[in-house]
């Protein structure tokens, strides 16, 4: 066997589809992207309702009914966010509950820094322990 090995370390920069899905960027950038992809989005779909709507050979075409499309397509996601956020506020709240200075888990007993680094000192005791 051999002792000896060589490291090689390489940097690189990563490109912008590399670094997005990395989640290198902060939330700005993240969220100005996919605002601009979802009104690029929302653009395309006009520009094709749009022009089939031009071309159409109908002499009386229907009208647009985009609202009644977003609340068939929104009112699921709706009632899923609400479901599911009840269970976490109840489970937040009783939390909350039983942990305020006057609950019913009362931790005033202890007299602890608990923002200490926890060492142990020079006559052998654990210090914040």
């Amino acid at each position: 066997k051999s002792d000896i090995y060589e490291l090689i370390i390489q940097y690189y920069p990563l490109g912008w589809f590399d670094l997005l899905n990395r989640f290198e960027f902060g939330g700005p950038v993240y969220f100005f992207f996919y605002t601009a992809i979802g009104l690029t989005i929302c653009l395309i779909g006009g520009s094709v309702y749009g022009i089939n709507r031009l071309l159409t050979k109908f002499r009386h075409p229907p009208p647009f009914q985009g609202w009644q499309l977003v609340a068939l397509v929104s009112r699921p996601q709706i009632e899923g966010v609400i479901l599911a956020v009840i269970p976490y506020m109840v489970v937040v709240s009783t939390i909350h509950t039983l942990f305020r200075h006057d609950g019913v888990l009362q931790f005033d007993s202890l007299h602890k820094n608990w923002m200490g680094s926890g060492s142990i000192g020079d006559v052998e005791e654990v210090e914040n322990a």
